[in-house]
């Protein structure tokens, strides 16, 4: 659903033919620069386990297509959070995660990838429920990384940020759908208002008044 940003909203007219023809031709491009790597990494997987040596040209072409493409991913990214996070914001989120033990950037993001599709199968679900409140406390066990470090300001502008996805969602894979988002924004003020415990929170955070943690 689109968001109303006031009453001059409809004072600039958008060419939406364009607008989702050019976003259309980016995801081909990268739809065909993927597909063109896993060929790569097919044949290179093949060559192995026929026990053939890899040629240098073949080796070179999957380190620069592996770096492209993560490239590519962190441009993307970059541009989604310049939307929503001032440079002396981005700053402070380097200063406070610099603590935050090194780990496995696609093995988490697989975490969440493997989260994200068993919720959005088990979907829709009551957010007062049994499996509702465990899918919480698996979301925000996987958050601990940034909850433990994460300031009043920089969840804030988080939630703000994924709460907008519709505008950006295609560009960059957060890991999880917007339907997936929704769902636990709507299920994890439902378990707090029961007291229930959800698992890892920053130190600062406020439980609902009156609501001890079970």
């Amino acid at each position: 659903m689109c968001r109303s940003r006031g009453p001059y909203v409809l004072a600039v007219p958008i060419n939406l033919l364009a607008l989702l023809s050019a976003q259309r031709r980016r995801l081909a491009e990268q739809a065909e620069e993927i597909a063109d790597a896993i060929g790569l990494i097919d044949t290179a997987l093949s060559r192995i386990d026929r026990g053939e040596p890899l040629d240098a040209a073949t080796f070179c072409s999957l380190i620069r297509d592996g770096e492209k493409l993560m490239t590519d991913q962190t441009q993307a990214w970059q541009d989604v959070v310049d939307q929503y996070y001032t440079p002396e914001e981005q700053a402070e989120w380097q200063e406070h995660m610099a603590d935050a033990p090194e780990f496995s950037q696609e093995a988490y993001q697989a975490q969440w990838h493997a989260l994200s599709a068993r919720i959005e199968a088990a979907l829709p679900l009551e957010p007062d429920s049994d499996a509702a409140l465990a899918f919480v406390r698996e979301w925000f066990a996987l958050l601990e990384p940034f909850s433990r470090n994460a300031t009043p300001a920089m969840w804030k502008g988080t939630t703000r940020m994924y709460d907008d996805m519709a505008r950006w969602e295609g560009k960059v894979d957060p890991g999880f759908s917007k339907p997936v988002w929704d769902f636990i924004m709507t299920a994890t003020p439902a378990a707090l208002n029961r007291g229930e415990d959800i698992g890892p929170m920053p130190a600062w955070f406020a439980r609902p008044a009156g609501q001890e943690k079970r």
